[in-house]
């Protein structure tokens, strides 16, 4: 402290300075790297709602399809074509029912879902709605 008195008033001003534009310099640099960690955990949670949105959307074209297969197969009186919409039938129900698996696990790999499960109550809750 004594040294520090001893200085110029000019010296004693740059001093300052310098050590305020270090602070200013390492908050930057933690914001910096801050906003880089948020920014890829935001780049992982958008491929992954890109990915379930894809899936869900699959599943509905999938859906339609489907429903239009069945009323063709409604339509059709000759066998042959019937085993033809049978077939078509059967891939378009095993495509969605690969594709609801895939949901299936993102949503149970999501932390953010298995929380209620942790929780006795809230499953006790929800038994207890259905009386």
């Amino acid at each position: 402290m004594n040294k520090f008195r001893q200085m110029s008033v000019a010296t004693r001003i740059v001093l300052m300075f310098g050590l305020i534009c270090c602070f200013l310099a390492a908050n930057g640099a933690l914001i910096f790297f801050s906003l880089r960690t948020i920014e890829g955990r935001n780049d992982k949670l958008q491929s992954k709602m890109l990915h379930e949105w894809k899936i869900s959307n699959d599943i509905a074209k999938n859906l339609g399809l489907l429903q239009s297969e069945v009323f063709r197969h409604v339509l059709i009186t000759d066998a042959e074509g019937m085993r033809v919409h049978d077939r078509i039938i059967r891939h378009i129900r095993d495509t969605n029912t690969d594709k609801l698996a895939e949901y299936k696990q993102l949503i149970d790999d999501d932390p953010a879902s298995r929380w209620k499960w942790n929780f006795p109550c809230a499953t006790q809750a929800a038994s207890f709605a259905r009386f």
